[in-house]
């Protein structure tokens, strides 16, 4: 015969004498939310879970970093806008901005575009960004420019930085825009989790301080017609 007690309180006998008795004891210890051990330890651990989750749940969403074309590096300040002549050579920075570390910035894969009638691309160097980077892809061709980092020892905690520095030339007057193909740029952080960004485009004005004057003549031209000139002076010469 089996009898159920609570902790306090004794068991009662319900078999008759001589009949082997088991006696089970429920513990009902309580806790000091005053429930069961069980019950208070989950809703202790849903508390801390709420007070982890609350203020990322409240927190404004942070900006996403900006890809900027700098079309004037030697001017303090990103520079959207910058006028050159034909036959310049000239340089534009990418950098990026709004990084929130960490992880930050990990690595980097942009591809600029530009006019490839107006301007030729003549080199790419690292913008340092990156301590020790690792170089991945360098490519220049008509209309684009590729170039690709990773960082190879540890990624920085800078926010912000130069990316890289493109080279070009003038080839004609007009105006040309660089822009970064956003389809074809990636921005991974340390654990190659790729992030989402924006991109600022730049415009350079280009002129050709020649258009509109006279060409000046060969010299090849000029010596005929001097001899040509003198020719006839002698010509008047005889006839008198």
């Amino acid at each position: 015969m089996h009898c159920w007690s609570l902790i306090g309180a004794p068991a009662r006998e319900l078999s008759a004498p001589g009949t082997q008795l088991t006696t089970y004891t429920l513990s009902t210890k309580r806790s000091q939310f005053g429930m069961p051990a069980g019950i208070a330890s989950y809703r202790h651990r849903l508390m801390l879970l709420l007070c982890v989750l609350c203020p990322l749940l409240a927190a404004p969403a942070s900006a996403i970093p900006i890809l900027s074309v700098d079309a004037d590096p030697s001017t303090a300040g990103i520079q959207a806008a910058r006028s050159i002549e034909v036959g310049d050579s000239f340089s534009v920075d990418i950098w990026v901005s709004g990084l929130s570390p960490p992880p930050g910035l990990g690595g980097f894969d942009f591809t600029l575009l530009f006019d490839p009638s107006l301007v030729a691309a003549t080199g790419v160097v690292s913008g340092g960004f990156f301590p020790v980077p690792l170089v991945l892809l360098t490519s220049l061709a008509p209309g684009h420019v590729r170039y690709a980092e990773h960082f190879l020892l540890s990624a920085p905690p800078a926010i912000e930085g130069l990316l890289a520095t493109v080279s070009f030339d003038a080839l004609s007057s007009g105006n040309n825009s660089f822009i970064v193909d956003s389809s074809l740029t990636e921005l991974t952080n340390p654990f190659a989790v790729e992030l989402v960004f924006g991109s600022a485009a730049a415009t350079i004005t280009i002129t050709n301080p020649n258009a509109g004057t006279l060409p000046t003549p060969a010299t090849g031209l000029l010596l005929v017609l001097g001899l040509l000139g003198l020719r006839l002076a002698r010509r008047t010469t005889r006839c008198h």
